[in-house]
């Protein structure tokens, strides 16, 4: 009696655990797309909506993203967005089973200043997970592959295209603040047409505030810098675009 009491508690424990493993938001999503994938000599076929495909030699390749190898991942939901070196973003990556990838379309991206790229929020991109190889006779001819769209994280970045401040003869400055929750950098930075007219400076606040400052240059006025500038500003891997207006 106490033996199967003993089962029951044991069995009733297995199923709160796989209750909550079912409810862990790491979970391969709900629009997964599951699909055999053939290498370019045996059918190339390309993913979801994408060009992106696989090389007789096992690569993926594209012309229209860029790819980030995530590494090893258990499935398709362990791949974070936020975690990525950006810095790896290359145009072929090696396909192997139980490996993770992520694709960014390449007019979505931006590179700062620092060297780092981002991705544009509100823009989608591709997370990738490589469930086994597809052979024929024993030779690789393509691959299982899962996959779904992804947005950014937007970091509670400004509105894409919104007013980031005016300049003018009486305030020559205008200040925004940025947080960073990840610890992953803020940065901004100005489209070439404010080159010689504007300045725009990045001050650490605490270990998750930055502040930026936008300012007119020591050579140029508000009536000589007059117009309507692009300002591009950046937290962790997710960038937006604000526009600066100067009031002559």
């Amino acid at each position: 009696m106490k033996a199967g009491r003993l089962t029951l508690a044991v069995l009733a424990a297995l199923g709160m655990m796989l209750s909550a493993c079912g409810e862990d938001p790491l979970d391969n999503p709900d629009d997964m797309v599951t699909l055999n994938m053939m290498d370019e000599d045996h059918g190339r076929t390309c993913m979801g909506e994408s060009d992106i495909y696989i090389t007789r030699d096992h690569n993926f390749a594209t012309s229209d993203y860029y790819l980030c190898d995530f590494g090893p991942v258990l499935d398709l939901g362990h791949i974070e967005e936020d975690s990525p070196d950006l810095g790896t973003l290359t145009n072929q990556a090696a396909v192997a089973p139980d490996e993770g990838y992520l694709a960014f379309r390449r007019s979505d991206c931006q590179v700062f200043p620092s060297g780092h790229p981002a991705v544009a929020i509100g823009t989608s991109y591709y997370r990738i997970w490589i469930d086994e190889w597809i052979k024929e006779n024993k030779v690789r001819v393509g691959a299982k592959v899962n996959f779904a769209l992804f947005r950014p994280q937007d970091y509670e970045l400004p509105t894409w295209g919104s007013d980031a401040g005016t300049i003018d003869a009486s305030n020559s400055e205008l200040t925004i603040r940025l947080g960073d929750p990840k610890r992953r950098g803020c940065e901004a930075m100005l489209d070439s047409a404010a080159s010689g007219r504007l300045t725009v400076a990045t001050e650490t606040i605490s270990k998750r505030q930055y502040l930026i400052r936008v300012s007119l240059t020591p050579i140029a006025t508000a009536a000589s810098a007059a117009g309507r500038y692009t300002l591009y500003l950046r937290t962790g891997n997710s960038y937006t675009l604000t526009t600066v207006y100067v009031k002559g």
